[in-house]
C-alpha cells in the first residue's frame, strides 16, 4: 500500500473523528437547553447513542478492508486517549474534567451510574478486541473473518436491533423492553451484509452455517443479556466467524 494511500486512509478517519466531536457537543448541548419527559429522553438517548455505532463503522471498516496493521495502531493510541480522558473526568481534573463530564452525561444510562463511565471504552474494545486477538492479525493487509465480529455484532446487528425495534416492536420478550422484531431485524440485517461482501469479494465465506449460527446466538444474547453487550456481543461472534 502506497504512502499516499495510507495518507488518505488516516484523512478519512480525522474526519470521522471531527464528526464525532461535532455531534457529541451538538446533542449535547441539545440535551441541555431542550429538557422533555425522561420516557422519551430514555428512547431517544438509546437511538442517538447508536449513532456513534454507525460512525465507528467508518473507520473500522475500511481499515479492515484496506489495512489491519494501520487500524491497530489507531485503535491502540484510541484505547490509551480514552482511558486518559476518561480518567480526568472522573477525577474531575480542573476545567476539562468538569466540561468532559457535562458532555458525556447525557448519553449515559443506568449501567453507567458509577463514578466512572465506561460505556464508550466498552464499544471500543468490543470492535478492537476481535482484531488483537486474532492468530492472524500479522499474515495478510486486509482483515480475516473474525476480525470483523464487533463490526458486524455492535456496528451493524446491535444498532438495527435498537433502532428497528424501538420503531416498530410489538412483541416484547418477557420482562424485557426489547422485542422480536428487534432480534430478528439484527439477524437478517448482519446475513444480509455478509451476504453482500462475500459476493462483492470483500471477505471469503467457507461456512455459511457458522455465520447463520454465530449471528442468531449473538442477536439472541444481546436480546436476553443484562451484560455490556458492546463487550460481549463480538466476543460471543468471535468463535463462529473463525471457522467460518
Amino acid at each position: 500500500m502506497s504512502f499516499l494511500f495510507q495518507i488518505f486512509l488516516m484523512s478519512s478517519w480525522a474526519i470521522v473523528f471531527t464528526l464525532t466531536i461535532v455531534w457529541t457537543a451538538f446533542y449535547s448541548l441539545t440535551e441541555a437547553n431542550n429538557p422533555s419527559s425522561s420516557k422519551i429522553k430514555d428512547i431517544d438517548k438509546f437511538s442517538v447513542r447508536k449513532v456513534f455505532h454507525i460512525l465507528i463503522l467508518l473507520v473500522y471498516i475500511p481499515g479492515l478492508l484496506m489495512h489491519i496493521q494501520l487500524l491497530l495502531i489507531a485503535s491502540v493510541v484510541t484505547f490509551g486517549v480514552f482511558v486518559i480522558l476518561e480518567t480526568t473526568r472522573a477525577l474531575q481534573v480542573p476545567v476539562l474534567g468538569n466540561q468532559l463530564h457535562e458532555i458525556l452525561k447525557v448519553f449515559v444510562d443506568d449501567r453507567d451510574q458509577g463514578p466512572i463511565f465506561l460505556t464508550h471504552i466498552y464499544l471500543l474494545l468490543g470492535l478492537s478486541l476481535p482484531l488483537w486477538l486474532s492468530p492472524n492479525l500479522y499474515t495478510s493487509i486486509r482483515g480475516w473473518n473474525e476480525m470483523f465480529s464487533g463490526v458486524l455484532s455492535l456496528g451493524v446487528g446491535d444498532s438495527v436491533a435498537c433502532i428497528f425495534g424501538s420503531k416498530f416492536g410489538q412483541i416484547y420478550y418477557p420482562g424485557s423492553k426489547k422485542t422480536v422484531e428487534g432480534t430478528l431485524a439484527s439477524i437478517f440485517s448482519q446475513i444480509i451484509l455478509v451476504s453482500l461482501a462475500s459476493y462483492l469479494g470483500l471477505v471469503q465465506v467457507s461456512s455459511a452455517l457458522s455465520v447463520l449460527i454465530g449471528v442468531s446466538l449473538s442477536s439472541l444474547f444481546e436480546a436476553f443479556t443484562d451484560q455490556i453487550d458492546n463487550l460481549m456481543l463480538p466476543l460471543a461472534l468471535y468463535p463462529f466467524l473463525c471457522y467460518s
